[in-house]
């Protein structure tokens, strides 16, 4: 309770003033925090227990549009891509594409304009077969050479610097850490373990992420084409993943046959599983099993 009083207990004009202004914001506050309150439109839902909050204002699935791009069938051949598979961006705004078939990575400017290539097909320093993806860690490029069964390293202006060997198998779920450690999806093949993390030497320093289903010593497409003809999908495919670290060292792990993904501490503690539910997701998951 407020009171304002003068010294002959009635209140002069500039009490009355004061009195306003308080009213006034009172006001503003009360009415800013409606406004607020009501423009959230959230919906909660319960699904098998789970708290799921929606926002209508928010699209569940964004479309991108083309701001620019560059390359086509009017440049010179070295400038074409067969088949791109990954793509980093440097600090200096260089674009970096890695391009499986050609065996090797293009190098542009910001604007498009074409710079020169790194690497070639071979199995030499330098050379690669089937590279599948790349990373630029402290002004280094680092690619998973996985036809060679290999790790390169070049410096960002493409000359080689060393490389060294890892299993790659047939999984193509790889990425690198900040001190350019691998984490390589296993796809529980001869493992009990979804992923395996190797030094930047090629040492094996552990295997983190528990397996979805059962590890497998081999391929059996006969059991694999049986499953998805039954609507089943196959352990193979639910340990199928993607990879990728954030700036923190955390590691993200996406279910490629699954609706979920995983997020992993620094040290592979797992610190979250999130279930991705999206009509979206369902016609994939139906147009999969439709096709194979």
């Amino acid at each position: 309770r407020l009171r304002v009083y003068n010294n002959g207990g009635k209140m002069k004009n500039k009490d009355w003033l004061i009195l306003i202004i308080i009213f006034f914001s009172i006001f503003i506050v009360l009415v800013s925090s409606g406004e607020q309150k009501a423009e959230w439109k959230e919906k909660i839902e319960y699904e098998d227990e789970i708290k799921i909050i929606k926002n209508p204002e928010v699209p569940s699935v964004y479309v991108l549009k083309v701001f620019d791009k560059f390359g086509g069938l009017d440049v010179p051949k070295e400038q074409t891509f067969d088949n791109p598979v990954d793509v980093a961006i440097s600090k200096e705004g260089l674009i970096y594409i890695l391009d499986s078939k050609d065996n090797n990575i293009k190098i542009f400017k910001e604007d498009g304009s074409y710079i020169k290539p790194i690497g070639r097909v071979g199995k030499g320093p330098g050379e690669f077969k089937r590279p599948w993806s790349l990373q630029i860690i402290k002004d280094k490029i680092y690619i998973t050479d996985t036809g060679n069964r290999r790790i390169q390293i070049f410096t960002k202006d493409g000359r080689y610097e060393r490389g060294y060997k890892v299993p790659i198998e047939y999984g193509y779920g790889m990425t690198f850490d900040s001190k350019g450690n691998l984490y390589m999806n296993t796809q529980g093949l001869r493992s009990q373990k979804i992923i395996s993390i190797y030094n930047d030497q090629g040492n094996l320093l552990s295997e983190i992420g528990d397996l979805v289903g059962k590890s497998i010593m081999y391929y059996n497409f006969n059991l694999i084409k049986r499953q998805i003809k039954e609507g089943k999908i196959p352990d193979s495919f639910k340990n199928n993943i993607l990879l990728i670290t954030d700036r923190n060292g955390n590691l993200f792990a996406v279910h490629r046959a699954l609706n979920k993904f995983k997020k992993f501490s620094p040290k592979g503690e797992l610190l979250a599983e999130i279930e991705i539910r999206t009509e979206e997701y369902n016609n994939i998951y139906k147009t999969f099993l439709r096709k194979n």
